[in-house]
């Protein structure tokens, strides 16, 4: 917040359970995955931190598009690869602005 200013720093996350995950029965909300975002650049991407499997293979594209100077809009009209881990990053919606839980419903 210090570098751009507390009002030009939004961030989108989510909570999210890997598909391969549903068999095995495992818990929701395990896995996590936000974006930080300058507002003041058209929400242009400027961080991203992954907790969870495949990480290294989700920080790798994302890595590439903070690179390239991609924008949340980007990623939102990026259609997902399913069913993968990295499919979250294509459809965060919750902000900490807005003070809504970041955590998913089951199926």
């Amino acid at each position: 917040d210090k570098q751009l200013g507390a009002e030009n720093v939004e961030v989108y996350s989510t909570f999210y359970k890997p598909t391969e995950w549903t068999v095995a029965e495992r818990p929701d909300n395990t896995c996590f995955l936000k974006i930080i975002v300058d507002l003041s650049r058209n929400e242009k991407v400027v961080g991203f931190h992954v907790l969870g499997i495949h990480a290294g293979e989700i920080t790798q594209g994302v890595a590439v598009a903070i690179k390239a100077g991609a924008t949340k809009e980007i990623f939102d009209d990026t259609i997902g690869i399913h069913p993968t881990s990295a499919e979250a990053m294509t459809s965060l919606t919750v902000t900490r602005s807005s003070g809504e839980s970041a955590t998913q419903k089951s199926c």
